[in-house]
């Protein structure tokens, strides 16, 4: 839905960067939790604190792209 608002004739400019941002940030993230994932995966042993950091910050910074996303569809 995101990738169609930052391509859509419908917003406005400024509503297309957000888009485009917000899109870009969901593709960020997809790719760090991937990461995440697989450092471990590979891992023997409890995870490191880096990695138990992240795994408390990515849903932070979900619930934030998702509000984000509710306010594009909200005027669209």
């Amino acid at each position: 839905a995101v990738a169609a608002v930052a391509k859509s004739g419908v917003v406005s400019a400024e509503g297309k960067e957000e888009a485009q941002a917000t899109l870009t940030a969901a593709e960020e993230l997809r790719s760090r939790v991937a990461e995440l994932y697989d450092a471990l995966e590979g891992h023997v042993g409890p995870p490191t604190a880096d990695q138990r950091q992240q795994v408390e910050y990515y849903p932070k910074v979900l619930s934030d792209i998702d509000a984000r996303v509710k306010r594009l569809e909200a005027h669209t």
